[in-house]
């Protein structure tokens, strides 16, 4: 509409003659106004639509998954995603689900295709040939519980209603109440083109144009909408509050639930064939198509996005379609399955080719490329100009004219297409000499000085400088720059004589264009130049950059942002308002290997960094802020007991509790990020663990080993492109043998409490014995002090008595000398009291206390000893000597050696043996 509006009104403004054949009376300066006020008119009209242009479609960043990457069938029917983030597929082989990075396929039992999903908590309803549903069992395998198998149809589409699950056939509604577990089937032979929950209720389209919703198990016709009679629809779907029709027409109807109404669309969009669709936000929508992809398109109709087969996408045929969290789209394909990175700051403009240049002229963009010109108007995708393929080195727009150095020589563009600009020999680069005929080219054969004449070039004379120049032309100074690969930079000047003269500037290698004005760099510092003077920038953000060399350099408009590639990396510097400066080095990461090496190029539009790449251009919006999820968790996606070949995946609904033994545990783990994002994970598992890991990239499991009985929990850390730190948690517990719970306590407290008694006892044995031993001890004492202070006593008797006998011997021989009775008398009195057997048995009872322990020894080892025997070992013993014994015993001594002799033989001592040392020792 506003392309015929534009083009009758150019018609009218610039083909005025005809109007002024019938009226003569007007002037040429009446035309010349009229002329001036429709091209006032023009750029009034114009400015609006072309203004600011970022050219092209945008294509998303595209990840594929073909049947070898899943595992299961190629064709995938439909898409959803449960609040977990778990992405489910209706495929040709079963029910399909991407969990986090890790793939399964759940069956039917009939090992039909599923064609429709609809996630109910935590049930799965599922549909094809056979139809019901899947629950999740306590270690995260899927069970299915069968309905019923239909014989020669599909189910095609299913919601759910408080407690009723409908289910879409082609010409059938199957009515599940989920507590009754009761069916209902209405059928309607017209056809049914599809159903969709709006406003708590199931609105069904028939094919035969009648709309209307299930109400008391019965459909409820509200009304005929001729446009959709006899119409090809697959999927109806709710955006603002709306009905979306899509046909397979390529028209798009919404309807309020009283009217249907068409929705506008940019011409690009006709004829192309709908099968799907989905509300993205609240500004835009996505169409999946029959042959042209996905395509997103905003709320004034116009495509904002596409992603087909020639940008990458594995398959045109879109089946299915569903959006998670993080606003990526994902893609069921008639052949695989794809997502689409739509949030991400990063987006590919354009992908077909080694990128050397973008140029925006005219109203449209670009790209001087390896394979030829490519050109994309506004909202357009780049088409490779027919005129001139093959190696384009440089697009330049030099007095309002775009100027195209390739491999075969120079073109202009113009409205008429390319033009030859007579140089017969490859370009490199061209600079003009303003307000001169001068240009100075870069060519395969060096510097070249050519002058501009009726549109054409003409050779004027060549320096003598080799080497692939890029060229700037400084206007301040009336100069050109020449920067020649590892060589100092060189200054061109344009001569009076119509000659160039090249200066070499030593020390200086690098000159970038930004922002209308040129920066130098020696690979230390960089410099302004103004009238033949190098001086020092102090911008903050170049003070920033390390030393090196620089092969490319911008800043936006602003100048709070400067993207550099130094040693091939790529990094982007932003001034923060506190003065600080931060780097997004490691976001840029990911581009580093895209970097076209020596023939870098960068630039700003806008809030826009455009990079050429060795496959296209990428882009990077500095502004660009989510609407959807920034920071998402990192999430533990199951634990894998590896020497038992268990398996528990993520949601974890009951707390995991492994059976009793050693466990090799490796858990698996992931974050849901934009592929141009850089993800850093460490880990520590509680109680073994106190120090975190290190912090690694690229690494999705770790091991850990001989995990024995007990509560563990494994916290996992993850950053964004060194963003905000995310925690996650997971307990999960094995269960413990009987000695690593607290009955092993019982035993062991049994043995110590056996343990104490036993060193009780013993200790209680040996505290009585060495009570005893020194009772003993002390009773030996006493004894030995009793025996002793007795044989001082006996020795005291035996003195006495010695002296007694000696004296009453003395008196008995005088006794003896008086010769008569009464002397005799006293005499035998003396003797019988000398020998009196009283004080023999007082001796021996007194002899014996003292050595009872001897005599009662010596007794029993030689029992022939008598009694007289005794006496004298006794005697001995006390080591009284011969005399003293012989005269205690009243004997002579030869009568004591006698029995001393006899003594020797009883006790068998052999010749030699000290009879007294004998006893002594005995």
């Amino acid at each position: 509409m506003i392309s015929s509006f534009l083009e009758l009104f150019f018609f009218n403004c610039l083909h005025p003659i005809d109007q002024y054949k019938t009226k003569k009376s007007h002037s040429p300066f009446c035309l010349m106004q009229y002329n001036t006020k429709c091209l006032l008119l023009i750029l009034l009209v114009l400015l609006p639509f072309y203004a600011p242009i970022y050219a092209g479609v945008k294509t998303p960043h595209i990840v594929n998954y073909n049947k070898t990457d899943y595992q299961a069938g190629r064709q995938n029917w439909d898409v959803k995603i449960d609040q977990y983030g778990i992405v489910y597929f209706g495929n040709s082989e079963g029910m399909l689900y991407h969990n986090h990075g890790e793939w399964g396929l759940a069956q039917l039992p009939s090992k039909a295709g599923v064609r429709a999903l609809f996630i109910d908590e935590r049930l799965i309803w599922v549909g094809g040939k056979e139809y019901g549903y899947f629950s999740k069992t306590k270690e995260g395998e899927f069970e299915f519980t069968s309905i019923g198998i239909l014989e020669y149809e599909q189910i095609w589409n299913i919601e759910v209603v408080d407690n009723t699950v409908i289910f879409q056939t082609e010409d059938k509604i199957i009515l599940y109440h989920k507590l009754e577990k009761a069916t209902k089937i209405l059928t309607y032979y017209e056809g049914i083109s599809a159903i969709v929950k709006w406003h708590e209720k199931v609105w069904v389209l028939l094919r035969n144009g009648k709309i209307g919703f299930i109400e008391d198990g019965q459909l409820q016709i509200q009304q005929t909408i001729e446009v959709f009679i006899n119409q090809q629809v697959r999927h109806l779907f709710v955006h603002q509050n709306q009905i979306y029709v899509p046909l397979h027409t390529g028209a798009l109807y919404r309807f309020d639930g009283k009217v249907a109404s068409k929705v506008p669309l940019s011409s690009a969009l006709h004829q192309k064939s709908f099968f799907t669709g989905i509300s993205y936000d609240k500004n835009s929508i996505g169409i999946g198509t029959v042959t042209d992809g996905f395509i997103r398109v905003d709320q004034s109709g116009t495509m904002t996005h596409q992603a087909k087969q020639q940008e990458g996408l594995l398959d045109n045929t879109i089946l299915s379609m569903a959006r998670d969290d993080m606003g990526n789209i994902w893609l069921g394909l008639d052949y695989g399955i794809a997502k689409l990175e739509l949030q991400s700051a990063f987006t590919t403009l354009f992908d077909g080719a080694a990128t050397y240049s973008i140029t925006d002229f005219g109203g449209s963009t670009f790209l001087g490329t390896n394979k030829g010109l490519y050109k994309a108007n506004k909202f357009q995708k780049f088409e490779l100009e027919e005129q001139i393929k093959g190696q384009i080195w440089n697009t330049k727009i030099i007095d309002n004219e775009l100027f195209i150095s390739h491999n075969s020589g120079l073109a202009r563009y113009t409205n008429k297409g390319l033009e030859d600009m007579s140089i017969n020999k490859g370009v490199i680069d061209i600079a003009h000499f303003e307000g001169t005929a001068f240009y100075v080219a870069s060519t395969y054969d060096g510097l070249m000085l050519y002058a501009k004449d009726l549109g054409k070039l003409w050779y004027v004379s060549k320096p003598d400088v080799y080497g692939f120049s890029k060229l700037y032309y400084d206007q301040e100074n009336n100069c050109i720059w020449g920067e020649v690969k590892n060589k100092d930079l060189l200054k061109i000047t344009l001569n009076i004589d119509a000659t160039i003269t090249v200066t070499s500037v030593k020390g200086f290698k690098r000159v970038f264009a930004t922002n209308n004005r040129l920066i130098f760099g020696n690979n230390k510092q960089f410099f302004s130049y103004r009238n033949g003077q190098f001086k020092a920038l102090d911008h903050p953000l170049l003070k920033t950059i390390r030393k090196g060399d620089i092969a490319a350099l911008a800043f936006n408009e602003k100048e709070n942002y400067v993207s550099f590639i130094q040693d091939h990396q790529l990094n982007l510097l932003e001034l923060l308002s506190d003065g600080s400066v931060h780097s997004y080095a490691s976001l840029m990461k990911p581009f580093n290997t895209d970097i076209n090496k020596d023939f870098e190029f960068l630039d700003f539009k806008g809030d826009q960094l455009r990079l050429a790449t060795d496959r296209g251009v990428m882009t990077f919006d500095v502004k660009y802020q989510s609407t959807f999820t920034k920071e998402p968790e990192p999430i533990i996606t199951s634990l894998e007991i590896d020497n038992e070949r268990g398996k528990y995946t993520y949601p974890y609904f009951n707390r995991i509790e492994l059976e009793k033994g050693e466990k090799d545990i490796t858990f698996h783990f992931q974050i849901d990020k934009l592929s141009f994002d850089i993800a850093q994970f460490r880990y520590k598992l509680l109680p073994l663990e106190k120090e975190w890991s290190d912090w690694q990239t690229g690494v999705s499991s770790f091991t850990k080993q001989k995990l024995n009985g007990g509560n563990y929990t494994i916290v996992l850390q993850s950053k964004i492109n060194d963003g905000e730190i995310r925690e996650v948690e997971l307990n999960f517990s094995i269960e413990k043998y009987w000695y690593e719970t607290p009955l092993l306590y019982l035993p062991i407290i049994l043995i110590v409490a056996l343990l104490v008694y036993f060193i009780r006892k013993v200790a209680k044995f040996i505290y009585i014995k060495k009570l005893t031993a020194e009772k003993e001890h002390i009773t030996q004492q006493n004894a030995k002090a009793v025996i002793s202070l007795k044989e001082e006593q006996l020795l005291k008797y035996m003195e006495i008595i010695n002296h007694k006998d000696t004296f009453l011997m003395k008196v008995q021989a005088g006794l003896d000398k008086m010769k008569s009775n009464e002397a005799k008398k006293w005499s035998q009195l003396i003797e019988n009291e000398v020998n009196k057997e009283k004080k023999d048995l007082l001796f021996h009872q007194l002899f014996s206390e003292v050595q009872q322990d001897f005599i009662k020894s010596i007794t029993e080892k030689y029992p022939s000893l008598t009694a007289n025997d005794i006496r004298i070992l006794s005697f001995i013993r006390i080591n009284l000597s011969s005399k003293e014994i012989a005269e205690l015993m009243h004997i002579t001594p030869r009568s004591l050696d006698t029995s001393r002799y006899r003594l020797r033989k009883k006790l068998n001592l052999e010749q030699g043996v000290d009879l007294h040392k004998f006893v002594r020792e005995f």
